[in-house]
């Protein structure tokens, strides 16, 4: 039998409210958690890529994050978020980081923790000798590679050490000395290890530089210098909600729309 209109009356207020109570808030939350994720993607897919050069997933992927609202139905207190996490996991341990901060915004690159260097790599460092590669292992410092830091051993070398010159003769120059101590060092391999050595560079006596012999040539892998570095600004995050964030309407009105249906099938008996 169908029902009276009283009956009918009394549920289609408790549709009205239940549709101010939790559905709509919910709509808007979803709406909100919504483009953060939405955002997040557009910045790990679109803006990133486009902007820099990618050499492994972690920059925009395992460092970024969407976080959603609070499961509350004050709208006021409703916040979604995304970006990069200021706590990252690394292979050893959680470290702080600030890189896409700095890229946002520009910033000063400064040498890492624990050295007074700023550490720049070469091509012939990387992986395949590619731009666009990692750095080599091999070619990684860590705590336990030993740099052959030739001011370390100079005393027993006396390679970069001024000498005096003799009746007739000119001193040596600090570019010819330069010169002299990677043949040295080239020669004296397995005396002093296969591994990378440091010295002056030759077209910048004051940069140090980080070598490895090759087929009894030395490659520059890094190059060290005591300044800092300024970055310029390259927006990745803003662009990202910018684009997003002109589908609010459409996302909620999608929202909102299975809300409604889902409050009228559940309080009027709807299919």
């Amino acid at each position: 039998m169908p029902k009276g209109p009283q009956t009918a009356f009394q549920q289609y207020g408790k549709f009205l409210n239940a549709l101010g109570r939790s559905e709509l808030p919910l709509a808007i939350r979803g709406t909100m958690n919504e483009l953060a994720f939405s955002s997040r993607k557009r910045l790990s897919e679109v803006e990133m890529p486009k902007k820099f050069t990618l050499r492994n997933k972690f920059e925009n992927k395992q460092s970024l994050h969407a976080h959603k609202c609070p499961n509350t139905f004050d709208i006021d207190k409703m916040v979604s978020s995304m970006g990069q996490l200021r706590v990252v996991k690394f292979q050893k341990g959680p470290k702080r980081t600030s890189d896409l901060f700095k890229q946002e915004h520009g910033g000063t690159v400064r040498a890492r923790p624990g050295s007074e260097m700023l550490r720049t790599p070469t091509k012939a460092a990387r992986t395949s000798k590619s731009f666009s590669k990692p750095v080599a292992r091999r070619n990684r410092p860590t705590g336990s590679t030993d740099w052959k830091d030739l001011r370390e051993i100079e005393r027993e070398l006396g390679i970069l050490r001024p000498r005096s010159a003799g009746r007739g003769t000119r001193a040596m120059s600090l570019r010819d000395r330069i010169r002299r101590a990677h043949m040295l060092m080239i020669r004296e391999q397995d005396k002093l290890g296969k591994g990378p050595y440091m010295l002056p560079l030759l077209n910048n006596p004051k940069a140090l530089g980080v070598f490895r012999v090759v087929r009894n040539k030395p490659v520059l892998i890094h190059t060290l210098e005591k300044k800092t570095r300024k970055l310029k600004k390259k927006e990745t995050v803003k662009p990202a909600y910018e684009h997003v964030v002109k589908q609010t309407g459409d996302i909620f009105a999608k929202q909102a729309q299975h809300r409604i249906d889902r409050a009228a099938r559940r309080t009027l008996g709807l299919r």
